[in-house]
């Protein structure tokens, strides 16, 4: 039995690349190496370092950052997405949770 090609991986970060940087080789590069997806694509909430964008597509690994509700990556994801999966779905969006009713505290 053949496994099923896979089209896309998309792996999320939400954190400041600092914090997510080891997973790059012990995460990120494995997943392109077990699952063989024809595109992957890291979605960061937060900016991204310009040398690595640039290092990891040598790798066929995509990154597009400031993704949030109006961020400049927020219609990149979803054109990156259409396009990929050639989805001719004209009303394609992100969905964010709302976090109403929800205090976030500073623990600087």
């Amino acid at each position: 039995m053949q496994k099923p090609a896979v089209k896309l991986i998309i792996e999320c970060k939400n954190t400041d690349y600092p914090s997510w940087e080891k997973d790059v080789e012990r995460q990120i590069k494995p997943y392109m190496e077990i699952f063989r997806p024809e595109h992957m694509i890291i979605a960061s909430l937060k900016p991204v370092p310009q040398y690595l964008k640039k290092a990891l597509s040598s790798y066929n690994i995509d990154i597009i950052d400031n993704i949030y509700l109006g961020g400049s990556g927020e219609l990149e994801l979803v054109a990156y997405i259409k396009r990929t999966l050639n989805i001719d779905i004209k009303n394609l969006k992100l969905d964010f949770p709302s976090f109403a009713g929800i205090s976030f505290q500073s623990h600087n």
